[in-house]
């Protein structure tokens, strides 16, 4: 049955002996009683909306790899189903556990949703959030955030840039250059104004557009390792501008041992590289020109022991010699 209540002007032997605010009180306790007795403010009967535990449903997190067996304990796999169940991926129902069996030789990383339910009543036990790491990417995947770490130094060709420095520095402070010519020296190394850092720059952008599309699956290990080999190419490519103007300034000493001595190592050798063991792009660390690996990491010739010094350090445009 409805409830209806009638508005209209208060009749005045209800005023008589109240002031203005009394009368707005009364009114306003008249409208509550009958609000509350119409079912208008709610009640005690009345299910609350948006119950979270009514549709709660558990969401089981598993992170394994390919070829991987992960059980789900259940106290009784009767009548239970799954659904959602990608490729390559089998279940087994077992007395008391459901054992998952993951798909072998995936190409990229990915995140499956299986959802199990009752066969009889279609209701939602629980899901299982499976995550499957493509582990043959590991190295791969590795190198790439390497090479990321590395892109201010390696687009700006830092460690030939410290090499060029200490060379300018030593013929100045050898008298060979003027303090002019030192200066034109130093600021003639641009890596910048090279095709090559256009290239490799192009490059580290693509590369970081194949590794977003390579986590959300979109491509896998193949054409992510294809980008990663041109990548490789574009580095060597640029770093040869840093060799070849080491080359320029270690002509200059050549061909004038009586300034610098007899002997001066040479420096322009190689090509920048990764290096799987130091987990780095370098000319240098790695290549055997230069020094060996033993039982405590890398170690340089005695010829190039003062590298560490020089690759090691802040740009600073003097040298100690």
């Amino acid at each position: 049955m409805g409830c209806f209540l009638k508005t209209g002007a208060i009749p005045s032997k209800f005023k008589f002996g109240f002031r203005e605010n009394d009368m707005k009180k009364i009114t306003i306790l008249i409208l509550t009683f009958v609000l509350t007795a119409c079912g208008g403010s709610g009640g005690e009967n009345e299910k609350p909306k948006n119950n979270q535990s009514d549709n709660y449903i558990e969401i089981k997190k598993i992170t394994t790899t390919e070829s991987g067996t992960e059980f789900i304990e259940l106290n009784d796999t009767r009548n239970v189903e799954a659904s959602g169940i990608p490729n390559g991926m089998s279940i087994e129902f077992l007395e008391n556990s459901v054992k998952i069996n993951m798909p072998s030789n995936i190409d990229r990383s990915m995140i499956s949703n299986v959802t199990f339910k009752n066969s009889l009543t279609s209701e939602v036990m629980f899901i299982v959030e499976i995550f499957i790491e493509n582990t043959s990417a590991r190295d791969l995947l590795d190198k790439i955030n390497r090479a990321l770490s590395q892109e201010s130094s390696l687009l700006n060709l830092e460690d030939d840039r410290k090499i060029h420095y200490y060379l300018v520095d030593l013929l100045y402070l050898k008298g060979f250059y003027e303090n002019k010519e030192k200066t034109i020296k130093i600021n003639s190394f641009s890596p910048r104004m090279q095709i090559t850092y256009t290239n490799l720059e192009s490059s580290f952008r693509n590369i970081k557009n194949r590794l977003n599309e390579y986590n959300n699956g979109v491509i896998g290990d193949a054409a992510l390792l294809a980008e990663v080999l041109s990548f490789d190419q574009n580095i060597i490519d640029h770093g040869n501008y840093g060799s070849n103007t080491v080359r320029e300034l270690q002509n200059v000493i050549e061909n004038n041992k009586g300034i610098i001595g007899d002997f001066f190592p040479n420096l322009s050798t190689g090509e920048i590289k990764y290096n799987y063991n130091d987990k780095i792009y370098s000319r240098f660390i790695g290549n055997e020109y230069y020094g060996l690996r033993d039982q405590l990491g890398w170690d340089y010739k005695a010829d190039y022991g003062f590298l560490n010094k020089i690759i090691n350090k802040e740009i600073s445009g003097t040298c100690s010699i």
